[in-house]
């Protein structure tokens, strides 16, 4: 096995210990880094923080700390840690979440032997409800990216997510393609049906290899976000595949919806999805529905069932 990998975090720097967790899963590697760069996307008071605390680790291999000027989101900080980066392959992490230590042994392998351009892996998705294993159904080299994100229209049994933090790219490849700033939600399937439009090779690995905990950030940017700016991303990022978005206005749209506005609001919402976008997704935006209102309306054992009925 060859390759060189750098180690990519970006961080706002309010979470140090979840930050030395990361940092710790990236030390046990049984495949070393040869660097780690870490982004603060904060203030230089939070940058000060991590580095007194990258200061007191006893780190393998050279930690490089970086500071974006302003709130500029995850995207601008991934892209200026890969601009840092020296590494053939980019493995790409968050700071609240870890990896197993035979990620990188496992996964560089994999995705040499297959000449893949970026590689996912399976991810445990550890929440308030329970653990969850994504993505359940793999993706394979040449399968349309979109079709596998939006191309089912079930809320309730979502075949695919992959975490970013499993991600293994070459270097050159996110220089070429890097996230696309503008977008300060899903920015993430934004970037891979960039990747597929450009083509390409991007597979998942079979294996669990990555630890995400939704407990530490339960307010993440795209739950929160202004209805409008799902409906606008759809618009600009699945307009050329109507079947798909008709399933993201179904789905992701109504659950927006419901989170920023209520459940009155999404039920209109619900409606005009239904009526709005061909075909009619009548089943889908149910379902897009039902999972916005969950937390709101539904007891905790209803949501374990909705979680068991998701597997």
């Amino acid at each position: 096995m060859s390759g060189t990998v750098t180690a990519v975090i970006p961080t706002t720097g309010t979470r140090q210990d979840q930050l030395l967790r990361a940092l710790e899963s990236v030390r046990l590697q049984s495949y070393p880094v040869i660097e780690t760069v870490i982004v603060v996307d904060a203030d230089e008071s939070a940058t000060s923080g991590v580095r007194a605390l990258v200061a007191n680790l006893d780190f393998p291999c050279p930690v490089i700390i970086d500071r974006l000027v302003g709130s500029t989101g995850p995207a601008a900080a991934r892209n200026r840690a890969v601009e840092l980066s020296n590494g053939e392959w980019v493995a790409l992490l968050d700071d609240d979440d870890v990896w197993e230590s035979n990620k990188l042994a496992k996964q560089l392998p994999w995705a040499t032997a297959r000449d893949l351009d970026a590689c996912g892996t399976r991810s445990t998705l550890m929440t308030s409800t329970g653990t969850l294993i994504y993505p359940r159904k793999l993706l394979h080299v040449g399968d349309n990216v979109v079709d596998y994100f939006f191309g089912s229209p079930s809320a309730l049994r979502p075949a695919a997510y992959i975490a970013m933090p499993s991600f293994l790219v070459r270097r050159n490849l996110l220089i070429a393609h890097p996230f696309p700033e503008q977008y300060r939600i899903l920015e993430d399937y934004a970037w891979l049906i960039s990747l597929y439009r450009c083509g390409a090779r991007i597979a998942v690995h079979p294996e669990t290899l990555v630890r995400i905990d939704e407990m530490e950030s339960p307010d993440r940017q795209s739950r929160r976000t202004d209805p409008r700016v799902v409906a606008d991303w759809g618009a600009k990022i699945l307009g050329d595949f109507p079947e798909a978005q008709a399933n993201f206005m179904a789905i992701f749209h109504v659950r927006s919806v419901a989170v920023s506005e209520g459940w009155a609001s999404a039920l209109i919402a619900w409606v005009r999805a239904c009526t709005r976008w061909p075909p009619p997704r009548l089943r889908s935006a149910a379902e897009g529905l039902l999972m916005a209102l969950r937390p709101a309306v539904f007891p905790v054992w209803v949501q374990r069932v909705l979680r068991h009925i998701r597997r």
